[in-house]
């Protein structure tokens, strides 16, 4: 049976979604939090996948992966302005496969994001040309979308976090301190962290540390994450 991309897509998002990664004692989300992971999962789709929307026949884009709009393509305005949306548009495809023109059809609300779109896609795609009942090359038009949402680097900042807490003979994470919470932390990390500062030791069945002769024993434990980001200087790179 024929799987389309978008399929795929959505089972590789869902693997990789935050959702498979909790524990199982973490709490249901709130309405607030599944309305914006399913926001974050249609960005992402879209990423994956731009089906024709008028003509699953017609033009195709063959190399969406190279050809979609980045994050690097986000405008230096609208990034620092947080604009965001999503954006559709058409194609005009010419029998040779290329092409033509490009139109917005449905605004993002803001110009310099629409503009980007266009102007990333007349570049960078390369399409097949759709083709009429004979087989025959034709002129026609592709219709997609995209999904502009900023987004910040996996580590947006210099940051360090420590934690202190004791793991007991049983195995369970008590006595949990915070004793240093500095910078950015990244975002999975900083909700995380938000939620349960010391996630070890919380399984439902813990698993304890052993002396020498295999006797259960208490431990300290700390836990410490840290990052530096600074500007990039060529010369010390050479």
């Amino acid at each position: 049976m024929k799987r389309s991309p978008a399929l795929f897509a959505v089972a590789a998002l869902c693997a990789a979604s935050p959702l498979s990664a909790q524990n199982e004692d973490a709490q249901k989300p709130s309405p607030e939090e599944v309305a914006e992971r399913k926001e974050s999962m249609e960005a992402r789709l879209l990423e994956f996948t731009s089906p024709n929307l008028d003509n699953p026949q017609g033009p195709r884009i063959e190399n969406w992966r190279e050809a979609r709009p980045t994050q690097a393509d986000y405008p230096p305005q609208s990034w620092l302005a947080g604009e965001e949306g999503r954006v559709g548009y058409e194609i005009a495809v010419d029998a040779d496969g290329s092409a033509s023109d490009c139109q917005i059809t449905d605004s993002t609300g803001y110009p310099a994001l629409d503009r980007v779109t266009c102007a990333v896609l007349l570049e960078r795609a390369d399409f097949t040309s759709a083709r009429n009942d004979e087989g025959e090359a034709i002129a026609a038009t592709y219709k997609g979308r995209y999904f502009w949402r900023k987004r910040d680097p996996e580590v947006p900042g210099t940051f360090r976090f420590r934690a202190r807490f004791v793991v007991d003979e049983t195995g369970q994470a008590t006595n949990c301190v915070i004793e240093a919470k500095e910078g950015a932390l990244p975002k999975g990390m900083a909700q995380t962290m938000d939620k349960n500062p010391c996630p070890f030791g919380s399984r439902r069945n813990p698993i304890p540390y052993r002396d020498e002769e295999g006797v259960p024993v208490a431990k300290n434990v700390v836990v410490e994450f840290s990052a530096k980001v600074s500007d990039f200087d060529v010369d010390a790179q050479e």
